[in-house]
């Protein structure tokens, strides 16, 4: 019986499926086009919900908004009968030794300094619950999502690091030549061909941190990852002194990520934090996507 693969979309979003479901549902997704486009139709679900939620956020701070209205006696929608009827009372209670246009003008005078008053009480109500909506707005568009370390490591790995330039002079020519054939497919991100170049490079124990290096990274981003293999070749880096050790735990990190490693994982971008070099920063994201 055929496996309905559709029921794995949603656990591989989650970062829930075991490490070798992962890799033969990634694979799969290289020749299903079907496939493919039901994962893509999912991401744009995400994205979707998300942006309602802002938006639903948007109508309960409006009803928050005419709820404080009312209270703070803002609702303009009622007129001004209340105050003509105030004004009416004043009107009759003036001396009735005076003019017509004498009562008038009082009249007019005491409306405009109670507009005035009532007008600087409601601005400065509004510009209050203005500050305070506003506020509120704010931090939540601007809050950064925060979804959990498996599924931002994947996002990572998504954007290959850079290509080697180093070029060799190892004493064997044949090495020589499988180090520029792995150069060449690694940039053109033919992971397969470079881990097939490496692999001899390794097994004849003349491989530099380097090699080491794009061999564990070529692990990672083949079309089949082979986490562990990578982990391997990238602990073979920290061998030796070199610029490489930084990247080389983060990488490892997001391999042991991807294998549901995660207490391994945490240790290593906690030391990366510490080294206070490449990464510092992401290392921090992913961290605070394990609390």
């Amino acid at each position: 019986m055929k496996k309905d693969y559709t029921i794995w979309v949603e656990a591989y979003l989650d970062g829930d499926l075991s490490t070798t479901e992962q890799k033969e549902f990634e694979a799969l997704l290289q020749t299903d086009e079907a496939l493919a486009k039901e994962l893509s139709i999912q991401k744009d679900m995400i994205a979707v919900l998300a942006a309602k939620n802002k938006l639903a956020l948007k109508d309960e701070l409006s009803v928050m908004w005419n709820e404080v209205q009312q209270e703070q006696g803002l609702d303009f929608s009622k007129g001004n009968e209340e105050d003509s009827s105030s004004l009416k009372v004043v009107k009759d209670d003036l001396p009735a030794n005076e003019t017509t246009s004498e009562k008038t003008s009082k009249v007019v005078s005491m409306e405009g300094e109670e507009n005035g008053k009532r007008s600087s009480r409601s601005l400065k109500s509004i510009l209050a619950i203005a500050a305070m909506l506003l506020l509120a707005v704010s931090v939540f568009l601007l809050r950064p999502s925060n979804p959990n370390a498996t599924q931002m490591a994947r996002t990572y790995l998504e954007q290959p690091y850079k290509g080697p330039s180093i070029k060799m002079s190892a004493p064997d020519a044949t090495i020589n030549a499988k180090w520029e054939a792995a150069k060449t497919a690694y940039t053109q991100g033919n992971y397969e061909a470079a881990i097939s170049n490496l692999s001899p490079i390794v097994a004849s124990n003349n491989a530099t941190y380097t090699q080491h290096y794009y061999l564990g990274l070529s692990h990672l981003y083949a079309k089949q990852p082979n986490y562990n293999a990578a982990i391997t070749s990238l602990q073979n880096v920290l061998k030796t002194d070199n610029d490489y050790h930084t990247l080389a735990k983060w990488f490892m990190a997001l391999a042991h990520l991807q294998n549901k490693q995660t207490a391994k994982a945490k240790s290593l971008l906690e030391e990366v934090v510490k080294e206070d070099g490449d990464k510092v920063a992401e290392a921090k994201k992913m961290l605070e996507g394990m609390e």
